[in-house]
């Protein structure tokens, strides 16, 4: 039996770790763990897999954020390090998985496992976009620069990349679209993470469970036709033609006797669309939608521009996903992944 160690800083990722565990690793000794945490913050996931069933984890843990500033960095890096390193040792770790390879507990974790297998994890539309990072030098120096001196702060060597999934650290690669991945991760083994292993019923349990923390009983989604992902509230502001499209769908389902979802986008301060006394639910705003998706059954999906909603077309059950294109986004990178699964482009 191996053990797999599993280090997550956001839910999305926490999400593939469980279906990682339960469908690729089914049988292994595996742990999930949080990184980069701030004290408010709250991962459902990992909270019910800690709290309630553990699924396919023997054991879970979590860990603060180090801090942006440099102040923080200053007084708090090396102890979460040696907090992260000391954790490893005693798991001993054959296997070490992360979204974000840039994160320097990874690279703490690796530095105390030399042995393991390194494997970087979907990260949404960084593992497919052709942008780089601006934060990272362009300039073989000054990268080695930085990381020299991020490696004094931290304590440990640790390497800042351009395009996530590179670092000379990463073996393999997790991804839901490996045709699709940037040039950068097309140099490194890939393996394709499978739909099915999120419709085992041990995910699906934890995933239901996960929502009804959160404040969503998933029983209501049982009954949805029409899901609406918002863009932040000042973007439909900015952009009215936007904000009228979503409520003319939201009126035209409601009027026809169907049920509408609406999923605020994380940020947002206040309720873009007029909503009816009936025929409506609101997703909890700190909810990702990502975990909506096991869930989901003939439901249609109208969101902007998001990765979001290449794992809801791939993740749900006969999910239909449309997207809305303002003039001037037509060649947005993201459409050429959502034409490829099949999403439609509304105007």
């Amino acid at each position: 039996m191996s053990n797999i160690l599993f280090l997550s800083s956001t839910p999305l990722h926490s999400l593939w770790s469980l279906g990682i565990a339960a469908g690729a690793f089914a049988g292994q000794h595996c742990a999930l763990v949080l990184i980069d945490q701030r004290p408010s913050d709250r991962d459902f996931i990992a909270e019910e897999i800690a709290g309630g069933m553990k699924g396919p984890f023997a054991e879970t843990g979590r860990f603060l954020q180090v801090g942006k500033k440099a102040k923080q960095k200053l007084a708090n890096a090396r102890t979460r390090m040696r907090e992260v390193m000391d954790y490893t040792r005693r798991f001993a770790p054959d296997y070490v998985a992360v979204g974000n390879d840039c994160r320097a507990e990874f690279h703490a974790a690796l530095s105390v496992a030399p042995q393991a297998t390194a494997a970087y994890v979907d990260d949404g539309a960084a593992t497919y976009s052709t942008l780089a990072d601006p934060s990272v030098p362009k300039s073989a120096l000054g990268r080695a620069a930085a990381d020299r001196f991020r490696s004094m702060i931290y304590g440990v060597s640790s390497e800042r990349v351009a395009y996530l999934g590179t670092s000379r650290a990463v073996d393999e690669a997790w991804v839901v679209l490996p045709d699709q991945v940037h040039d950068g991760l097309r140099q490194k083994p890939l393996r394709a993470m499978q739909p099915e292993w999120f419709h085992l019923p041990v995910v699906q349990a934890i995933c239901a469970q996960s929502n009804l923390r959160a404040g969503l009983d998933p029983r209501a989604l049982d009954g949805i036709q029409l899901l609406l992902a918002l863009p932040h509230d000042s973007f439909m502001r900015a952009h009215p033609q936007v904000r009228d499209r979503l409520q003319q769908m939201l009126d035209q389902t409601v009027a026809a006797g169907g049920m509408v979802a609406i999923k605020r986008h994380p940020r947002s301060q206040d309720m873009a669309l007029d909503l009816p006394d009936r025929g409506v639910i609101e997703v909890p705003q700190r909810l990702p939608l990502e975990i909506l998706a096991p869930l989901l059954s003939g439901t249609e999906v109208v969101g902007m521009l998001t990765s979001a909603l290449i794992y809801l077309q791939w993740l749900g059950t006969d999910v239909r996903v449309a997207t809305l294109v303002l003039p001037g986004f037509e060649d947005d990178p993201i459409l050429r992944i959502y034409r490829s699964l099949g999403i439609r482009t509304l105007s």
